[in-house]
Parts: structure tokens; sequence; C-alpha cells
């Protein structure tokens, strides 16, 4: 529910407790809700910043890749009637043709039947699944219009900084209200920190003053994709988030 705070950093200690519950370590990937769960004219799915968020929480939490969960489930009887209306806008998003048919009869289905074969519902839930599929993603006339465009630049970002999400973190907290991981060997030769806001900063988020690791003396830092430097002083620098979702990334 995005009308209560629900902290992007929590994306992050979602992935810590997977990893914490591992035999064996095992790559993780996060999964990124875009569409909305609920009614959408009562809670309208994320909007980008909280997306953005969550996505760099999942970075600071392990995360190697990021999975976008982009569509809603509607429950719908074998006409394609949707059983609960609630669940989703039927008003504007349902339409017949997005359906799949088979001898007369059109389904909405988590996967499309297999060719010529009568879909079961017993074997799973009919469910929504069509071009006009998650909040503002696909549709882009409903609560987000500009989501889509978010989550392409998401993924310029990430592959930009794929040398730093694939080289190993070492433990650092520059502030005990922002949770934050350290990457001092990343691959193109640079050291970084990605940091968001915690549990203990407020929901506005705020300015902080934030330590740099031990013994790293750098006389500038650049904020990735900000187009701005911070002139740290005795192994601080100061910056402020804009919201709890908010991120920075350091570099030097």
């Amino acid at each position: 529910d995005p009308a209560k705070v629900r902290r992007a950093s929590n994306y992050g200690y979602v992935l810590e407790r997977v990893r914490s519950l591992q035999s064996s370590p095992k790559p993780l990937w996060g999964i990124l809700e875009l569409s909305h769960p609920n009614n959408l004219n009562t809670y309208g799915g994320p909007n980008p910043d909280q997306v953005e968020g969550a996505v760099w929480a999942s970075i600071i939490g392990g995360a190697r890749g990021i999975v976008w969960f982009h569509h809603t489930f509607a429950e719908t009887d074998s006409n394609g009637n949707v059983i609960d209306p609630q669940t989703w806008d039927a008003g504007t998003q349902y339409n017949v043709n997005d359906c799949v048919m088979y001898q007369g009869t059109y389904y909405y289905a988590a996967l499309p039947p297999t060719l010529g074969v009568a879909p079961d519902p017993i074997s799973y839930v009919w469910v929504r699944w069509s071009s006009n599929s998650g909040a503002g993603i696909d549709n882009v006339d409903v609560r987000h219009p500009d989501l889509p465009s978010r989550v392409i630049k998401i993924k310029a970002d990430l592959q930009t900084m794929a040398p730093a999400i694939y080289s190993p973190s070492v433990p650092h907290l520059c502030h005990q209200a922002i949770y934050s991981t350290y990457r001092p060997q990343a691959l193109d030769g640079h050291k970084y920190i990605i940091a968001v806001p915690g549990p203990k900063a407020p929901d506005n988020g705020g300015t902080f003053t934030m330590h740099l690791p031990k013994n790293e003396t750098p006389l500038s830092v650049e904020v990735v994709g900000e187009n701005r430097t911070i002139i740290p002083s005795g192994g601080m620098f100061t910056d402020t988030f804009n919201g709890e979702y908010a991120h920075h990334i350091y570099r030097w």
C-alpha cells in the first residue's frame, strides 16, 4: 500500500534474510512490483521513485539481477468474466480481444494454454494477462504514465553500474540512518558507496553527515548520474536524500 510508507530499504533486508537461509551461497535476484496488487482506484501501484528506490536497495542487499513483476491478478470464470472486479480497473482495461480463445470461449490466463488444448481451470487460476498488464508499465493512461520511461532509465543505470554491482561488497556503516554498501574493488578501478535511507531515517528523507570507509581520503566524491561532486572533509561528507526512496551512488 503506497499510502503507507514501505521502506525501499526493506527490499535489501529481504535479500539479506534470504541469503542467511542459504546452505551455500547462490546468486540472488530481486523481484520488484510494478503493478497494482489491490484496487487500482485505491492504491494505484508504486510510483517511479518508489520503484527506483526499491531497485537500488535490492542492489545494496546483494541482488545480482532484477525481475519486473508487472501484471495484476484478476480471477475470471470460464467465460472470461471478471469474478472480482475490485481487483482491477475492469471498466477501462477489460478487453475480450486480449483473451485467449478456445472453441469460441475467451479466457484470461497466466500462461497461454497449449494450442488446440482446452484450458484446464483446475490446473491454475485464470488471471488477466494482456498488453495492458500492469498499472502504468504498459497502459500509460493510468496512474503513473511516466513509469515505463523510468524503468528504461533504471535498466540503463544498472548496466552502467555493472562493474560495481558485480564486485565484492564490504560492510560499512556510513551513517546509522543510512542503508548502504561499499564496493572497494569495482571492475572499473573505482570505489563505490550505494546508499538509501534506512529504517531510522525520517519518512521524507533528510540531510546526513556520512563517514567514508577507514583510511579513504579522496579529494572529491562524484555523485553518479547527478552531475555533481562532493568535497569530503575529515573523512566525512554531507548529502541530502529527498524521500525514504531516494538513493545516491558515490564514486571516487
